[in-house]
């Protein structure tokens, strides 16, 4: 594994192969602690081994950014150019790469598994003590190849997702709330539907099961209170 990439309360891992950099254009969505990144609070951890490569090809993304044109906007989104892609769209970056990743682990005291990353825990806490930002310590999730994100567990090792404990009591539950009575409001369907539509990035053919419940929510649309 080449990067990892946290959020405070979160993390996401990328993953890359020996020879190159797989979803390296997932990682332009995190900022690394050189820098503050616009409505971001996701980090990206860099194996130190592989902080010289990085660094490289942060110089590279820097170049093509400058020799495409720089900083673009769309809308209100800020995003800078990169490189022509074969299938016609360019490079988007969420930064210009100006800074290259610096190495803070030796900067604190860690375990044998910090110390192989550029930055830990505790560096980020003290950087953001000094600059006022609070964090939800509680919500901090070690990092591992099985996590939390987005209300799902995702596997790295098997490659899979799936609900977390607690989602499926609470999805089960509000089933149960359903099957209880016959008469329903516009927010119950909402509700059952929204955690419905949730499990199937679990289980994607569970989404043809669905169409009854939102021809529900066409009808009750306007009538919220009506049973």
């Amino acid at each position: 594994m080449l990067l990892q990439a946290r959020c405070r309360g979160g993390v996401v891992h990328i993953v890359s192969r020996d020879s190159g950099w797989v979803q390296m254009g997932f990682a332009y969505v995190f900022c690394h602690l050189s820098k503050d990144q616009k409505d971001t609070e996701d980090q990206c951890l860099v194996l130190l081994m592989y902080l010289e490569e990085y660094n490289n090809l942060r110089l590279e993304f820097r170049s093509r950014i400058s020799l495409e044109g720089g900083q673009q906007q769309s809308g209100g989104h800020l995003w800078w150019k990169g490189a022509l892609l074969p299938d016609g769209h360019f490079e988007e970056f969420d930064e210009d790469c100006a800074f290259l990743i610096q190495y803070h682990s030796r900067d604190s005291s860690c375990d044998p598994i910090d110390a192989m990353f550029t930055y830990n825990f505790k560096d980020i806490d003290t950087i953001s003590q000094d600059l006022g930002i609070p964090w939800k310590l509680k919500k901090d999730i070690p990092f591992s190849s099985s996590f939390p994100f987005t209300g799902l567990l995702w596997n790295l090792q098997t490659r899979s997702i799936s609900l977390s404990p607690e989602k499926r009591e609470k999805y089960i539950a509000t089933i149960h709330d359903w099957l209880a009575t016959n008469v329903h409001i516009l927010s119950d369907i909402q509700s059952l539907y929204r955690k419905l539509l949730h499990t199937t990035r679990v289980i994607p053919m569970g989404r043809a099961y669905l169409t009854n419940l939102e021809k529900f929510l066409t009808i009750a649309y306007d009538r919220p209170f009506l049973p």
